[in-house]
């Protein structure tokens, strides 16, 4: 049958049989040209639909009743109690209004706090036990506290990447060595960055990148958006009261405290002039979620973990491209304490300009590069050093980080993008190398690095004082046929 015969049969208006079906109590067939059809039964279920809410029931309970999880008699039951409170409150109501009307009051003179006595004690509620308002007069707290605290983190971590970003790309800085003071210090400016932006989003669209993500939205108790100001002072209040003033310790008890808060349905202090509009959580919420983390996770890898180490200069190199290449990278991994000169000997960096003087006691060969040229292009990075080590083991630590830098900044030149994620293999195998010869194919280049030990040095009376080792290395192009 049409709706229209539903309408003649149940007495319902067609919104409110529209209305039952999209709260899932009434499911017709659909024809072929998208008109619903109706069926004797759906007939049926909406007239006990119509009589049961008649009878004061909720859709919850008829939907209950409707799925079989609970049976009709209990629901009578549980309604007739209902009704036994309903009929003393009538009762009740009944009796003050009449009493009001016969002393005359009036809205400016009423003694509220009598005629509450006089309702309570007609409910004949225990002693100490008083009626309340209705519950429909009570605004439920939002809690989901830590869909805002993964809302907020969202906020937070897009404004921290281009901190990174910037530190990375303009300023060469190897963010994964900032630890300790230098990463609260950029944690902190995260924050002071993230307060005016955050206060800017609410102030015109009521919410933020991480809150919209998760269906979170922000208005005045008014109904009105925040204005700037208001936006800017609780933010500011986010950030001294929810995160501690991100001091270490102090944050994580502060963080507990208003996770406590919000879940007990205190809320936070700083929204009590705010309404927090939170939509049902759908699957979209979190998988949209999920998509922007991984795109900042790409984003992160790429732009702060792998461009920066590349070489500034790439391709063929001449010496002075390859010099300016090992500096930088030697910068960039805190490696510098020695630079490289065109001549391939190094300098400290602390050199006064008055030349530095090196005493050096055992006669160790100080590390110098050879460069071979071919058409003025570097084809070759090569060094031998002898060195005299009282403890009997391969000691060529300075070498080492120079090979690695070398690599870096020569090796790489011809290399992908990812070859910083692929180097573990050569550079462990390299830290971990002690007597022999180590060689690796590293992408168009070959490296070729021997610790050879070449005797034992003693005293004049014959006793022991350390082993010498001769240490050579070769970084060479490969012919381009190989």
């Amino acid at each position: 049958m049409t709706i229209q015969e539903m309408e003649r049969k149940s007495g319902l208006d067609r919104t409110n049989i529209r209305f039952y079906e999209r709260e899932g109590l009434l499911n017709p067939q659909r024809r072929e040209n998208g008109y619903r059809d109706y069926s004797e039964d759906d007939l049926q279920l909406l007239l006990k639909i119509k009589l049961l809410r008649r009878l004061g029931f909720s859709l919850d309970a008829i939907r209950s009743l409707k799925d079989g999880d609970t049976a009709l008699d209990d629901a009578l039951a549980r309604r007739l109690a209902s009704i036994g409170d309903e009929r003393r409150e009538l009762d009740a109501t009944e009796r003050v209004c009449s009493e009001m009307r016969q002393d005359g009051a009036s809205f400016p003179t009423l003694d509220a706090q009598r005629y509450l006595n006089t309702y309570d004690q007609t409910l004949r509620l225990p002693s100490g036990v008083r009626a309340n308002v209705p519950e429909s007069d009570r605004v439920e707290p939002v809690r989901c506290p830590w869909r805002r605290y993964f809302a907020r983190a969202m906020d937070l971590s897009l404004v921290t990447l281009v901190i990174y970003l910037i530190l990375a790309l303009v300023f060469h800085v190897n963010v994964a060595n900032l630890n300790g003071l230098p990463e609260w210090l950029l944690g902190l400016l995260g924050w002071l960055i993230l307060i005016p932006l955050e206060a800017l989003c609410l102030s015109r669209w009521g919410t933020t990148p991480g809150k919209w993500l998760l269906g979170i939205r922000l208005e005045h108790i008014n109904g009105r958006l925040l204005t700037f100001e208001e936006a800017v002072w609780r933010s500011f209040s986010v950030f001294a009261k929810g995160e501690g003033l991100t001091i270490p310790f102090y944050n994580l008890y502060r963080l507990w405290k208003s996770y406590k808060a919000v879940s007990d349905g205190e809320g936070a202090e700083w929204d009590e002039d705010v309404t927090i509009v939170v939509s049902d959580l759908r699957w979209w919420h979190p998988a949209r979620y999920i998509a922007v983390e991984a795109a900042h996770f790409a984003v992160t890898f790429i732009f702060v973990a792998l461009i920066p180490m590349m070489p500034l200069n790439r391709g063929d190199l001449t010496v002075e491209e390859f010099v300016e290449n090992y500096n930088r990278q030697a910068r960039y991994m805190g490696a510098d304490d020695l630079i490289l000169q065109t001549d391939g000997t190094f300098v400290s960096k602390y050199d006064t300009g008055y030349g530095t003087v090196v005493i050096d006691l055992d006669n160790n060969k100080n590390l110098e590069f050879t460069f071979s040229e071919e058409n003025g292009i570097l084809t070759e990075i090569a060094y031998t050093r002898e060195m005299f080590n009282i403890y009997g083991r391969n000691t060529d630590g300075e070498g080492m980080e120079a090979i690695q830098l070398a690599i870096m900044s020569f090796a790489w030149a011809d290399a992908p993008l990812w070859a910083p994620a692929s180097s573990q293999n050569w550079a462990n195998e390299l830290s971990a190398f002690r007597i022999g010869t180590l060689e690796q194919d590293i992408y168009h280049c070959h490296m070729v690095y021997t610790a050879e030990l070449t005797g034992e040095r003693l005293d004049s009376t014959g006793t022991f004082l350390g082993k010498e080792y001769t240490f050579t290395f070769r970084l060479y192009r490969l012919p381009e046929n190989t």
